[in-house]
């Protein structure tokens, strides 16, 4: 109830600004006249003679409807056409009055300065110049319809029409003058303060919309930064991740141990749900799983998982072309290679593992995210493959290195034990006994007794003696590149303890003894060798200047049998038909 109250006392609201003000106007107006002589007219009714009720009711009624009507189309947007019937309506009634009143009548003079204000707020100058020359021409026709006595007036006039006329004519001619005047400088203020106020709303709306867009720009510009920030943000802990894996992974020598504290370490260190290590076989067929963090990958392993290479999953393609790979959703990537251990991954990024520009397996990294990685984090992630590329070759390189110095070490350890062996068959004296003061040689090794078994072994014996009588022994052995060539034997009467020093002392003479008999061994066969090269250069020029077989026969019999201290030496041509036909 209140809103439909509130409504009819509202004026209507239109997007014309000029019908906008006249409805304004008119609006309080028209309720003023409805309401207004609506309730006024049973007043006016009992305070009218019988006579006179004829008059009344013509003046009101009518007045009343016409208002009505103005209302309704005013309503429905028509409000010249309301301001009009308005206009018309009070004129009517203000005629009426008048042609019933004398020209002593302030009010009918008044009221005709009224009806034509009113016209100019609700109407056009052309219309206030009508009313005027209507207004003048109906006061005149009553004036001299007054002198003449065609009507007589209920109010007598004490003055003559036509001169009342005149004056009051002239009023209404300079009141319309001047009210059109006012109302078209009024006119021409509201037009001028109307376009003042919409160039200053369009100003108003440009500089909304500037500061719109720039609060837009400044948005996108922040969310730019905020996105480039995060980004660096991202690839420097993406580096300092790489850093630390690279540390930790730079000390370790042992491919197997390397490979599981890999995955170990970059899935820690990033987050993901599986790291995996392929290296290609030998035949360059197949990557075979090497390493894994995770227990799906431990099951894989087990197993022996491993993926045709330029046809199976991402890191089979991965390491037949050498370049990265990313599947931002395995259930649409059609290289995925659908994998029952790992039923968790969304997404995946495998890497080649190169070195010298040849691929020679994969780091594959999978997250349970989808969209985990994006193309800039290739860039980041192929420095970690790298490093992960650096340490397994620098691990292989350091593996072959060390099985190569292994065997190198066997076969040396070999060719000492060997030499060795053949220098104790070949020398007649096998070693020195120091003992009272005098020192004699040793034509057969001595039993060493409790000493033996750990100084063959390459162990030191210490026997200490427990009686004042006793014997305290200290054995160490000679060694030469870790074989044992001699033993180094110690024994004292009477109680005595080792000490740290004594064994110190003994060791390091021990080892410059087995320094000091390898180089001798090497001069004697050094100089065995060059006596040879010498015996065999003389034969060689003695027989290079015959030219006879027979001589050269001869000759190399001769020069033989003294070389090796007079033997038989016999040398003979071979027949076809001798020996089973051989030459």
């Amino acid at each position: 109830m209140m809103k439909r109250l509130g409504k009819f006392l509202s004026p209507p609201v239109f997007e014309d600004d000029e019908q906008n003000r006249v409805a304004a106007l008119l609006h309080p107006i028209l309720l003023f006249l409805i309401v207004g002589m609506g309730l006024g007219l049973p007043a006016i009714v009992a305070s009218t003679s019988a006579e006179n009720l004829r008059y009344v009711y013509l003046l009101f009624l009518p007045v009343i409807a016409i208002n009505i009507l103005a209302y309704g189309l005013l309503r429905r947007g028509r409000v010249s056409l309301a301001s009009a019937i308005v206009i018309a309506s009070l004129g009517l009634a203000i005629f009426g009055a008048y042609a019933v009143s004398s020209y002593q009548s302030v009010g009918a003079g008044i009221s005709f300065i009224i009806i034509i204000a009113l016209t100019t707020l609700l109407l056009d100058g052309r219309a206030v110049a009508w009313l005027t020359a209507a207004v003048i021409v109906f006061t005149l026709a009553h004036a001299i319809a007054q002198e003449r006595g065609w009507i007589e007036p209920f109010f007598l006039t004490y003055t003559g029409p036509v001169q009342q006329w005149v004056s009051t004519a002239f009023v209404y001619l300079l009141g319309g003058a001047m009210l059109v005047i006012a109302t078209n400088s009024l006119q021409r203020a509201l037009h001028n303060a109307r376009t003042a106020t919409r160039k200053l709303q369009s100003t108003n709306q440009s500089l909304v919309e500037l500061s719109n867009s720039l609060e837009q720009r400044v948005n996108e510009r922040t969310i730019e930064l905020e996105t480039a920030n995060a980004f660096s943000q991202q690839r420097a802990r993406q580096l300092e991740a790489i850093a630390r894996v690279a540390r930790n992974i730079s000390a370790a020598r042992d491919l197997h141990e390397l490979l599981p504290s890999i995955t170990r370490i970059i899935s820690e260190e990033f987050g993901f749900y599986h790291v995996g290590i392929f290296l290609n076989d030998a035949q360059g067929q197949y990557a075979v799983l090497a390493a894994s963090n995770s227990e799906g990958g431990q099951r894989m392993l087990a197993r022996k998982h491993q993926l045709k290479i330029g046809e199976q999953g991402i890191v089979g393609n991965v390491t037949f072309t050498g370049n990265p790979r990313i599947a931002l959703n395995v259930d649409e990537e059609a290289v995925y290679f659908n994998n029952p251990d790992l039923p968790e991954t969304r997404s995946e990024m495998s890497l080649p593992l190169k070195a010298s520009n040849r691929t020679f397996g994969a780091l594959d990294v999978q997250s349970t995210e989808p969209n985990a990685f994006k193309t800039e984090d290739i860039a980041s992630l192929s420095l970690l493959a790298d490093q992960v590329s650096i340490a397994i070759e620098n691990a292989r390189l350091y593996q072959a290195t060390r099985e190569s110095l292994e065997r190198s070490q066997d076969q040396y350890s070999r060719y000492v034990r060997s030499e060795w062996e053949r220098v104790a068959r070949d020398v007649e004296i096998k070693g020195f006994r120091f003992t009272s003061g005098t020192s004699a040689p040793l034509e057969e090794t001595i039993a060493l007794g409790d000493a033996e078994k750990p100084v063959r072994e390459g162990n030191l014996y210490q026997q200490a003696s427990l009686l004042a009588s006793g014997t305290a022994e200290l054995a160490v052995p000679v060694r030469l590149r870790g074989e044992v060539i001699g033993v180094l034997h110690i024994s004292i009467p009477g109680k005595r303890n080792w000490s740290d020093d004594d064994i110190d002392i003994v060791e390091a003479v021990s080892e410059r003894v087995a320094l000091a008999m390898e180089n001798a061994r090497l001069f004697q066969s050094t100089n065995k060798r060059a006596e040879r090269e010498r015996v065999v250069s003389e034969i060689a020029s003695k027989l290079s200047g015959n030219i006879r077989i027979e001589s050269l026969l001869e000759t190399a019999a001769q020069e033989l049998s003294q070389a090796l201290n007079g033997p038989e030496v016999l040398i003979q041509l071979q027949s076809a038909d001798q020996d089973g036909g051989r030459a």
